[in-house]
This record gives structure tokens, sequence and C-alpha cells, in this order.
């Protein structure tokens, strides 16, 4: 297990592009939205990207799940990633922004892999009713690019032999965003 220096927020940043890189399980997110019934939803999302300089997380989706109509209605999420390995549970307090068209978007799309094509091009939304007599695929591409806007970064690391854990918040709301720390 590495040690971090937890009042520096760019080890974090740089361990998320470790774990992308690597596809280790930083790279698997817990990310939120809020339904019409203001119901919190939740899902699994692979992270594609981090900048340090702007505090975001690219992620990428199929155009016609839930979770875009839900962003697009109400921007405020929250994204949850933990590692085992490393005994380091992130928390982004964020906002979504859904990218359909521009340079991020057409960038993105630019890097999609063949799968990655098919997957979103499926013939049905996320979450349809499967039908056997339909073929999977269309001509279509539905894909969307999302950029999660952290607002705060909360760390928490487990430290099974230590007198304690570590907690830690960021608030880049705030012009230094500096480290604060939490009782765990």
């Amino acid at each position: 297990m590495r040690e971090i220096n937890f009042e520096d927020d760019q080890i974090i940043w740089n361990i998320l592009k470790e774990h992308i890189e690597e596809g280790q399980e930083l790279q698997r997110m817990v990310v939120s939205s809020v339904d019409e019934n203001l119901r919190p939803q939740v899902r699994t999302m692979i992270l594609r990207a981090v900048d340090f300089k702007t505090k975001c997380l690219y992620f990428y989706t199929d155009a016609r799940s839930s979770k875009i109509g839900q962003w697009q209605k109400n921007q405020f999420c929250q994204v949850l990633a933990y590692s085992p390995s490393e005994l380091l549970q992130l928390r982004f307090t964020a906002k979504a922004e859904v990218w359909q068209s521009g340079e991020l978007y057409e960038s993105a799309k630019s890097g999609l892999k063949e799968h990655q094509w098919r997957d979103y091009s499926s013939l049905l939304a996320p979450g349809s009713a499967y039908d056997p007599a339909l073929k999977f695929s269309s001509n279509k591409l539905n894909f969307a690019f999302v950029k999660i806007k952290v607002e705060q970064m909360e760390i928490l690391k487990l430290l099974p032999k230590a007198p304690e854990h570590l907690r830690y918040s960021f608030n880049y709301e705030k012009k230094n965003g500096l480290a604060k720390r939490l009782v765990p």
C-alpha cells in the first residue's frame, strides 16, 4: 500500500489516471442522478478520463439512457469510488453536463473502439424490454459524452493498523481549495 500525502489533491487525481490506464478499481464509479419523482438513481459507470486543472471526470453512455434526461433537468450528482487494494474511498459532489455535439463530443467519439460503437448503436434504448425477434444493432450511434464538474472531493483512507482513519475534503468552489481534515 502506497503512502499518500492527502493534503495534495493532485496525487489523488494522478491515482485516478493510473486506475484508468490500468483498468483498475477506481475506474468503476457509482454515479447518481435524481429522477422526476425526486428519487435518487445510481449506476456504475466507467471513468474514461480526468482533468486535474478543470476538476472534471469524463464518462461515456448511451444518449437514450434515463440518466441523460435526469441530468438535463437537474445537474447535481454524487460520484463514489472505492478501491479495496488502496483502502481508499473517493466521493465527489458535482454537476453533470451531457454533450452530444461539439469538440469534446467529437474527440471522445473519434476514440471509440469497435465494441463501443456496437454498444452505442443498439436498436433499443437501455432498460427497454428485450425482444429476441429484433436485431440488436442499428446504424444510428446513440453516444453521449458526460462531463462531471467536481465541486467537492472527499477522501477516506482506511488505516486498519493505525489509531484512526484519515478523511480529507477539498472544496473547489472556494478559490484555494485547500485540504480540510475531517473526523473519519
